[in-house]
C-alpha cells in the first residue's frame, strides 16, 4: 500500500489560481486517536479530491492514495485551528466541481491513524466567489473513516488494516511464489537469509520488509534507549507490531547476553500496534543491560 506523498505545503501554492478559493478549518477541540491519545504535530491534514468515479470506502482504503489529489496540506496545530486557504491551480484545475475531502493521517510508522471527512456541500468551486467559500469540520461532517463529534474528531486505525490478517504460512507463500524457492528451506526457512542483509525471514516478516530485497538500513528494528524513571535510569525497548500478522511477542533482559530473563521486564504496552517495556532493575553507573524482543509463530 502506498501512503500519501510528503509534499511541502508551500509547494502547493506556487501556481496562479485558476479557479475558486476555499477557506477550510478544523477548529480547536478534543481531537484524539483511536487509542485515546491527543493529536499532535505528527498529524497532517490534506484537503483534496479523489479521481472521477472513485468513491472512498472503508473496504477500498488501500487504493485511496493512488486515487487522491491533494490541493493543500497543513500540520495539525495543538490548541490552534488547523486549516487555511485552498486554491485550485493549474495542476489541480480539473478538480473543479468534484466532492472535496479532508484526509488526516499520522506519518509516524508505529501508529498510522487516519480520518477522512467530507460534507454534501463540499464541492470545489469553478470560479472565485465574492462571498467566499468556508468549510468547517464539525459534528455534521461525514466521516468515511474515523469520527467527527461535537467535542472533536477521533482518528481510526483503518490505515493499519489495509492489508488483511494473514498467517505466517500465507506470508511465506506470498513472498516465495516460485516452488523452487518456497520448497527450499535454505531460502524460505524462517532462519534463512536469502538476500544476505543480516535479517532472517522471520525478522523480515516482523519488520514488514521483503525477504528477497536487501533492507540495508534495517529499518523497523526495535528501538532501545536508557531513560530516567521514578527510581533511576532504566533500559527501555519498543517494537512496532504489524497487527495483520498472527505472532507472539516476549521481552527479555540480560546483563551478559547469556542468561535471559522475562520476569525482569515490566511490560508498558502490549497491544495490536506495539510491544514495549523497561527493566525492573535500574541501571547502575557504567552498568550494561540488554533487552531483546522474541517473536514466535503460534502455529509452529
Amino acid at each position: 500500500m502506498r501512503w500519501p506523498s510528503l509534499l511541502l505545503a508551500s509547494a502547493l501554492f506556487l501556481h496562479d489560481g485558476v479557479a475558486g478559493t476555499v477557506m477550510w478549518e478544523l477548529p480547536v477541540g478534543d481531537h484524539r486517536t483511536s487509542l485515546g491519545a491527543a493529536l499532535d504535530g505528527h498529524f497532517l491534514f490534506e484537503i483534496g479530491s479523489f479521481e472521477v468515479g472513485f468513491e472512498p470506502t472503508v473496504t477500498n482504503r488501500g487504493s485511496w492514495a493512488d486515487a487522491w489529489t491533494p490541493v493543500s496540506r497543513e500540520v495539525y496545530q495543538i490548541n490552534m485551528p488547523t486549516g487555511g486557504i485552498a486554491r485550485l491551480h493549474t495542476e489541480t484545475a480539473a478538480l473543479a466541481g468534484r466532492r472535496a475531502y479532508v484526509w488526516g493521517f499520522n506519518v509516524d510508522q508505529p501508529t498510522r491513524e487516519w480520518i477522512l471527512l467530507t460534507e454534501e456541500t463540499w464541492t470545489w468551486p469553478a470560479e472565485e466567489s465574492s462571498d467566499g467559500v468556508n468549510w468547517v469540520i464539525d459534528a455534521e461532517s461525514m466521516a468515511v473513516v474515523g469520527e467527527s463529534t461535537s467535542n472533536g474528531v477521533v482518528t481510526s486505525a483503518a490505515g493499519l488494516f489495509a492489508d488483511p490478517v494473514i498467517t505466517a504460512a500465507e506470508w511465506r507463500a506470498a513472498n516465495f511464489v516460485a516452488p523452487i524457492l518456497r520448497d527450499n528451506p535454505a531460502i524460505s526457512g524462517w532462519e534463512a537469509d536469502p538476500d544476505a542483509d543480516g535479517l532472517t525471514n522471520l525478522i523480515e516478516m516482523v519488520l514488514g520488509s521483503h525477504p528477497l530485497i536487501v533492507n540495508a538500513r534495517h529499518e523497523g528494528l526495535p528501538i532501545g534507549v536508557s531513560a530516567p524513571g521514578a527510581n533511576g535510569v532504566h533500559a527501555h525497548v519498543a517494537l512496532a507490531k504489524r497487527p495483520n500478522l498472527l505472532l507472539a511477542y516476549r521481552l527479555e533482559l540480560s546483563n551478559d547476553q547469556d542468561l535471559w530473563l522475562s520476569n525482569q521486564i515490566e511490560i508498558e504496552r502490549d497491544d495490536l500496534y506495539q510491544v514495549s517495556g523497561k527493566s525492573m532493575v535500574r541501571l547502575a553507573p557504567l552498568e550494561t543491560q540488554f533487552v531483546r524482543v522474541l517473536v514466535s509463530i503460534p502455529q509452529l
